[in-house]
């Protein structure tokens, strides 16, 4: 009769065991809706789970459950911090300076025009013509980095004075170009840097009054806190055809644009 109730218990705790559970379990550096699809990855498929702020919960066996706590405690890290900076310098870098770094860009539309300004961060006299732009963000998120450029538009206009004489007037509007990246960073274990790069180049045509787009995709690594060379500036080319005789004509020198990414803590 003994054996029969301890078999009777053992079979009640063993069901009461099995039988699915809900459980609340609570992050400390991640939105819930950014780990929610990992989880979900590992899970079977009769099993619910939720995001709800910075709770994921769940219905499911116990040892379901103690496997699911044990993967969020690997992906509940804190978020970390890049600052990007950007140079753009007539002087190309030497050896010492620069990294062993691979990059594949590819040009989509026109040739980027040769107008690219950056925003000056800090020079050291009036010669120097190096100019930077810095900028924080998360690791593995766009990190928007804005430059433009204001090109001034002249315009005249002729006015009849009653007494009939005639009058020019003259005014300049200026002409706001949008440049800028989308850099996506992530550090490697090696201590080396990915950088998925998105800019977006404005170029004001003159000849038609349009602004023409232009866009770059690319894709630089290296070692951290290292400039890498992102690319760089030619000035655009104007081709005029006389007869059978062509003009070229260059307005500046070439330029080169390089980035270098670091942690921030």
């Amino acid at each position: 009769m003994k054996t029969l109730l301890l078999f009777i218990t053992l079979l009640i705790s063993s069901i009461s065991i099995a039988e699915p559970q809900i459980e609340t379990i609570q992050l400390n550096h991640r939105l819930a809706i950014e780990l929610l699809p990992e989880v979900q990855a590992f899970l079977p498929s009769n099993v619910p789970a939720r995001a709800f702020n910075n709770f994921i919960i769940l219905k499911a066996e116990a040892n379901v459950i103690k496997d699911i706590k044990r993967l969020i405690n690997k992906l509940d890290t804190p978020l970390q911090r890049l600052k990007v900076s950007v140079l753009r310098t007539d002087t190309q870098l030497s050896k010492q300076q620069l990294s062993q770094s691979s990059a594949d860009i590819s040009i989509n539309g026109d040739d980027v025009s040769g107008s690219l300004v950056i925003k000056r961060w800090s020079t050291k006299d009036t010669k120097n013509k190096d100019q930077y732009y810095q900028a924080q963000g998360v690791a593995g998120s766009p990190i928007l980095i804005l430059m433009g450029q204001a090109i001034p538009q002249k315009e005249q206009y002729l006015a009849i004075l009653p007494r009939g004489g005639i009058a020019i007037q003259s005014s300049t509007r200026y002409i706001n170009i949008d440049n800028g990246f989308q850099a996506v960073g992530r550090i490697l274990p090696n201590h080396h840097i990915s950088i998925d790069i998105h800019p977006s180049f404005g170029h004001f045509s003159k000849r038609s009054g349009i602004i023409e787009q232009s866009e770059i995709i690319s894709t630089i690594s290296g070692p951290v806190d290292t400039w890498l060379e992102l690319g760089q500036i030619n000035n655009s080319k104007n081709t005029e055809k006389q007869g059978s005789t062509r003009y070229h004509t260059h307005l500046q020198s070439q330029q080169f644009v390089y980035i270098k990414v670091n942690a921030v803590n």
